[in-house]
């Protein structure tokens, strides 16, 4: 039996909802669909009791629950002791990331972790801000990679900065700044300056990173909930404006006709962050710091 099944059930189960099991179990929902469907195909019995309105547990699906419920413990138990006497850690560590942009970050952390505890087992899945904060929160996630101000710190919080990003400038090939290796905010401020708003990231992200380039006395254009990016694309060729994007090299994909120019600043806002619960009871937990520490240290994510 996959006891991964048997966590899909004990989900659905509290939520009585397939679609919120499969986001807090950072999955498909097709997947925990087909998950469910086997693992009730392999006991005999229906589980849920389905219509399009509503779910609900079956009369085996409720008398099984406490016995699945003891069995994922029983079995989280025995990996420990395991892992404990082989001398080898073992075990899961589930990590959250925020957009494809921190992917390769995570890739080179699951890799690092394969070398240094090939017994443990690295779980990730990409989500929205709600979920990463809500998975950390409740403990369903070991850790989450974000940009530095997409979640609040507060004490609770142990951050590892990966790296230091910054934000880019995209202008056209023949403007006067496209070919210096780096830009300063002060060689901004006589430019139409427009900020690609993020509809995935909270609105007050947006302000409050569009209150920081005002700060730097830089005029920015408010593109409200009317933006589009061919007609800006169009605008930057013609030199009517340039444009401030977190994400801009990933945004416009080949550049030309666009330049992409980092623009140098102290602020951590954009820095790519591992953010950890420091109550986490997951004995895996140091593994993982250990393992982070040691890439910073050898500059691995630059």
């Amino acid at each position: 039996m996959n006891i991964e099944l048997l966590r899909y059930y004990i989900k659905v189960a509290e939520t009585l909802s397939f679609k919120e099991a499969a986001e807090k179990m950072f999955t498909s929902q097709s997947t925990l669909s087909r998950g469910i469907h086997a693992l009730e195909k392999e006991l005999g019995v229906k589980l849920f009791d389905r219509t399009t309105r509503k779910v609900q547990l079956s009369e085996a699906g409720l008398s099984l629950l406490d016995d699945a419920r003891k069995l994922i413990t029983d079995y989280d138990t025995l990996m420990l002791k395991v892992s404990g006497l082989s001398g080898n850690k073992a075990g899961i560590i589930r990590i959250g990331y925020f957009r494809n942009e921190n992917a390769e970050y995570l890739a080179r952390i699951v890799e690092r972790m394969r070398i240094d505890y090939p017994a443990v087992t690295i779980e990730y899945m990409k989500a929205g801000l709600p979920t990463l904060s809500e998975g950390l929160e409740n403990g369903f996630l070991d850790a989450v990679l974000v940009y530095h101000s997409c979640l609040a710190s507060h004490d609770k919080q142990e951050r590892f900065t990966l790296a230091h990003e910054y934000p880019q400038l995209i202008v056209f090939q023949e403007h006067r700044l496209a070919e210096k290796k780096y830009v300063e905010f002060r060689d901004l401020q006589n430019e139409i300056v427009i900020v690609r708003k993020w509809k995935d990231i909270p609105e007050s992200v947006n302000e409050s990173t569009n209150d920081f380039f005002r700060e730097q006395g830089i005029h920015i254009e408010d593109l409200g909930n009317d933006f589009n990016w061919g007609r800006q694309m169009m605008r930057i060729r013609l030199g009517e404006c340039v444009m401030l994007d977190a994400f801009a090299t990933s945004s416009i994909g080949q550049p030309e006709p666009f330049c992409v120019v980092p623009v140098i600043s102290e602020d951590n806002r954009f820095d790519r962050d591992m953010i950890i619960r420091k109550d986490n009871t997951n004995s895996l937990i140091f593994s993982l710091k250990k393992t982070v520490q040691n890439m910073i240290l050898e500059k691995q994510f630059e």
